[in-house]
This record gives structure tokens, sequence and C-alpha cells, in this order.
């Protein structure tokens, strides 16, 4: 079976953005200037539009989990976490997209069992399916094969992201425990609680990510009914333990932490607050999750800009005046070229 590959996402530069053709998906482009918010040339910041016609779907800016101030400006999550994952992950994510791309048509549905399956099934074989003929057989495997290379692909993204899921988490989590220090919740802790909010920001070979802290914690059976208890790692402090879901079960074999946080009812009754509101996850699953994550832990400052024009009677105005544009523009990248 032939093995299809992709190309991996590189960043073009700004120059390079208003060539292209703004109905496409354009490549991502960076800038180093996540610190600005306000958008103009005297605030050292201009967004770039892609064939000088229409900004990026994404602004993304990084500048609290990367030391350079990264802005990415991409059109896809797959693209803006492949910029800020970097190492392998974008010649990965460039496969998995060329092995779902090439991902055959499951030859039939259901339970597929050949000729010797079916004898074992005697006379319920009628009912269960038919025989597959040779070519469907053969057909079939070759669909198991590239449906086993794209869910090796889609692990091996996951494994990358959580790799950089772990950095981010213990910047994150430092940055809550400053915070912590500074308006009194730290005083509150206890010494394990501070402990283990100290070790889950420790970036270093003292470092672990968080469990916990062991409790005896009740357990339900299938009807809901309480059956007994069972130790686990519980987390009931106010102050938020960041987690990095590549780092629990199913990616690994240890439990997550279980929030339990508790709070009292206007009748003076305590009782659980339902969620997690003590803990803070980073979900590896895929670039988008991940991505939905980030800006869910305030770790990223994320912008979405609509692709085209709101103004309907505007259209056809503005898409003559950028196909003149990229005339233009393309005529003198002709005269530079010819010049050198």
């Amino acid at each position: 079976m032939s093995i299809d590959t992709g190309t991996a996402v590189t960043p073009i530069a700004a120059d390079e953005v208003v060539l292209l053709d703004p109905e496409l998906t354009a490549p991502p482009t960076i800038t180093h200037d996540a610190d600005q918010g306000h958008v103009g040339a005297a605030h050292g910041r201009v967004i770039p539009l892609v064939g000088l016609y229409r900004p990026y779907i994404y602004d993304l800016a990084a500048n609290k989990i990367t030391d350079d101030n990264l802005r990415i400006y991409a059109d896809t999550a797959d693209d803006a976490i492949a910029v800020l994952v970097g190492g392998p992950l974008p010649q990965v994510l460039a496969d998995l997209t060329a092995a779902t791309e090439a991902l055959p048509t499951n030859p039939a549905e259901g339970d597929l069992l050949d000729e010797t399956s079916l004898l074992l099934l005697g006379e319920d074989a009628d009912e269960v399916a038919a025989p597959l003929t040779e070519d469907e057989f053969q057909a079939h495997g070759r669909y198991l094969q590239a449906l086993d290379r794209h869910d090796d692909l889609r692990i091996q993204v996951a494994g990358l992201i959580a790799g950089h899921a772990d950095m981010v988490r213990c910047t994150a989590q430092a940055e809550i425990n400053a915070a912590a220090r500074q308006d009194g919740r730290w005083d509150r802790l206890t010494d394990d609680e501070r402990q283990h909010l100290e070790m889950a920001a420790d970036a270093g070979p003292d470092g672990r990510f968080p469990t916990g802290l062991p409790q005896m914690v009740p357990f339900f059976n299938d009807d809901g009914e309480e059956s007994g208890t069972v130790m686990r790692g519980v987390w009931d402090a106010e102050v938020p333990l960041v987690c990095n879901r590549g780092n629990y079960f199913p990616w690994n074999e240890v439990l997550p932490p279980e929030s339990m946080v508790a709070a009292e009812d206007d009748e003076g009754e305590t009782y659980i607050v339902p969620g997690e509101p003590n803990l803070v996850w980073l979900d590896i699953d895929s670039p988008q999750v991940y991505l939905d994550s980030l800006v869910a832990a305030g770790v990223v400052n994320l912008t979405t800009r609509p692709v085209d024009h709101p103004l309907e009677f505007m259209r056809p105005f503005l898409r003559e005046k950028r196909e003149r544009d990229r005339a233009t523009l393309l005529e003198l990248a002709e005269q530079e070229n010819s010049k050198r």
C-alpha cells in the first residue's frame, strides 16, 4: 500500500500574503507584536490582508507562553497550532490530512466475515452477513490498513500536542500560584496543597503533573446507588490546578484528579459544587480542541474575523479592486525579478 504524505505548513512572509488568492486557504504568517492590543501602524501592528482583501480567520497572540512575543495569523486551527507547537507536528498534521483524504470507503458496512467465520456460525450465518468475495476481502484489508495509519497519526498528533501542553501547564500553574500569593488565597491552603501546587508548576526534573491529594471518596453502582468508598486523588482547594489531559487515562494509566469544592446553600447546608470549578483543563485530542482549551485557560488571546466583507452590495466593487491591486503587485514583482 502506498503511503500518502503531506506538505508541512510553513509560515510565509508578510509581503507574500498580499499576493495570495483570498478565496483560498492561506498559509499562516507570524509577527512578533503579540503584546500590542491596538491596531495601526502608529502602534506597531498592522493586520495582514490576504490578497489585500480579507484578514486571516485566526489571530492568535501567544506572548504569555512564548519568549518571542509571537502572534500567529492562520486560516485554520491546524495551521495555528502547527506553528505554535512546531517541531515535527507540522509534518505529522500534514500526513494526517493526506491520510484522511486518501482514506478509502469501507467496502461493506457492518460485520465483514470471511468464509471460515461463516462456517463457524452454521445455520445463523445467513442472518449475520453474506460471505465476502476475494476482491471485497482484499479491499477491506486495504481499508483497515489505511484506517490503522490514520489512527496512528491521530495518536502521534495528540502526543506531540500533549508535550507542548505540559510546558503550558507549568507556565499557567506558576502564574496562578503567583496570583494566589498576592491575593491571600495561598495563606489559606494547607502545607500539602501548597506543595502540590508548587510541584505542578515546576518544569524541572523535580516537577510532577498534578494528581490531587489522596482521599477516600464514595463510588456508585450502575443504578446510581452508593456502594462504598475508594481512594482517589481529590482537589478541593480554591486555587485551581492546571491539568493536561495527556497525563491521564486513557492516554496514561493515571486517573485525573477529582474536583470536590464544597459550598453552603442559603439554609446553611453543605453541598459539592457541580462541574470542576477548580480544575483548568488543556485538551489534546485535536488542534481545534487544544486551541479552544488554551483560550479557555486564558494563556492565549484569540480573535476570529469574518472571511468576507459584511456588506453584500460592496462585494462586487471590492472584488474588482482586489483583482486590480493584485495585478499591480504581480506586475511590480515581475519587474523586480527582471532587474535581478
